[in-house]
């Protein structure tokens, strides 16, 4: 089956794709998603940076000047029968709402993230593509609303 799903998020983006897709120093064809750190290459279009980039390229003071993938919610697209049958756990802090079960499916609609699982019946979740965050930690997918977390609901794919 070659490399787990968990070691492909965490690598994302490799420096292929960054090459091939995000076009680093290329001006109007560089991925405004596209950063860089201290641990290299990162991809914000389901990051903390998002709404302050968005900002950046609407006012026109960034070089970079395309979207150039589905960034990490495209790499989860495309492994999703890896997903199904995982467990789900899904919560909210305000006010406080618990549902677990198996992961059945993810989509978009609309510009609208929809994640459903069982739990005794079909439960989903909701989260609109323009304030959808992802974090990859302990084995698991975390997907929310940035800046808000589990007030808002805070939906959790676990990979082992």
């Amino acid at each position: 089956m070659g490399k787990k799903f968990i070691e492909t998020l965490l690598e994302f983006p490799t420096e292929k794709h960054v090459k091939k897709v995000c076009k680093p120093g290329q001006g109007e064809n560089t991925c405004y998603f596209l950063a860089t750190g201290a641990n290299g290459w990162s991809c914000e279009k389901s990051g903390d940076l998002r709404r302050i980039i968005e900002e950046r390229v609407d006012t026109n003071t960034m070089n970079a000047q395309s979207d150039n993938c589905d960034g990490l919610l495209g790499l989860i697209f495309e492994h999703q029968k890896d997903l199904v049958g995982k467990k789900v756990e899904y919560e909210e802090s305000m006010p406080i709402y618990i549902s677990s079960g198996t992961f059945k499916n993810i989509g978009v609609r609309r510009d609208t993230l929809f994640i459903s699982w069982n739990d005794n019946g079909e439960k989903n979740t909701s989260i609109n593509l323009k304030d959808l965050k992802i974090t990859i930690e302990d084995q698991s997918i975390i997907f929310e609303i940035s800046g808000v977390g589990s007030f808002a609901g805070k939906t959790k794919i676990f990979l082992d």
